[in-house]
């Protein structure tokens, strides 16, 4: 029990900093891929 109580809070937090990570670079891609078509001249 003591292990298992140890493990959970670094895989929640994990899971925390995953989900956290990916919107911000979901964020990212999906700015940066606007305005890269911005510059190339094809509207989004």
């Amino acid at each position: 029990l003591v292990a298992e109580k140890k493990q959970l809070p670094s895989v929640s937090t994990a899971i925390l900093l995953a989900a956290g990570i990916g919107m911000v670079e979901a964020f990212a891609l999906y700015v940066g891929a606007g305005s890269f078509l911005n510059v190339m001249g094809i509207p989004p």
